[in-house]
């Protein structure tokens, strides 16, 4: 019944907005027994009560109590926004929430393994008494944990600015490469370099024996013109 499903999703943690209660009257028939997945699967915006506090901008407060809120965005503020993926850089998240009416800025104060920029804008996560500092939510190991959920909308729309953010990614290497080209080798050097450390590295692994050794000769250290690109052992 519905006081049933209404029941459950409210135990769950949820709070729907009359839009969102006239939502669950209308499940699609895959989330007929499983109106909590069908609000995970869907965009906050479109049911949530609002459940934060509206002043929270500036706020350094502690809410007591849990809350649901929607993922809308992911970046790593220690990384260049052009290369949000470089593996050089530390990792420091920063995530914007939202309860479906008000949005909120929450900073990684420890790592959340749980979370990545792998994590779809669309993903329902669990705070636990919320902790906040000027107006920033800080996230901690303990206080978050993420329910999944996913919203078709909003990961088509992710994933496609993720390739666009590839393609520019890509287009900014080849400038950079057109503007700073590498020192250029010529080919012979690049052999010569290639035959040099192998014969270096052939003569750590065995000195010959001393009777072994040839009088040297006039061409001894001279290396023969190569004529074909074959007989280099690349």
């Amino acid at each position: 019944s519905m006081d049933k499903t209404l029941q459950k999703v409210t135990d769950y943690g949820f709070r729907l907005s009359d839009e969102g209660m006239a939502l669950l009257h209308t499940l699609p028939p895959k989330y007929s027994n499983n109106p909590i997945q069908f609000l995970l699967d869907t965009n906050m915006k479109s049911y949530g009560k609002g459940i934060l506090p509206p002043d929270l901008k500036t706020a350094t407060l502690t809410l007591y109590g849990d809350y649901i809120v929607q993922i809308s965005s992911i970046v790593n503020v220690s990384a260049p926004s052009t290369n949000q993926r470089s593996g050089t850089c530390p990792r420091m998240l920063q995530l914007v929430l939202t309860d479906g009416v008000t949005s909120i800025v929450a900073i990684e104060y420890e790592p959340i393994s749980s979370l990545s920029l792998d994590t779809a804008p669309g993903t329902k996560v669990l705070l636990k008494n919320p902790e906040f500092y000027n107006g920033r939510l800080l996230l901690r190991q303990n206080a978050i944990k993420v329910l999944g959920g996913l919203v078709q909308e909003l990961d088509d729309a992710w994933k496609a600015q993720e390739v666009m953010a590839m393609k520019n990614r890509f287009r900014s290497q080849i400038r950079n490469a057109e503007l700073n080209p590498p020192k250029f080798v010529s080919f012979e050097d690049y052999v010569k370099a290639k035959r040099q450390s192998r014969n270096s590295a052939a003569a750590k692994k065995a000195t010959p024996p001393r009777e072994a050794v040839k009088p040297l000769s006039a061409t001894a250290g001279v290396v023969p013109e190569v004529k074909k690109v074959t007989d280099l052992d690349l």
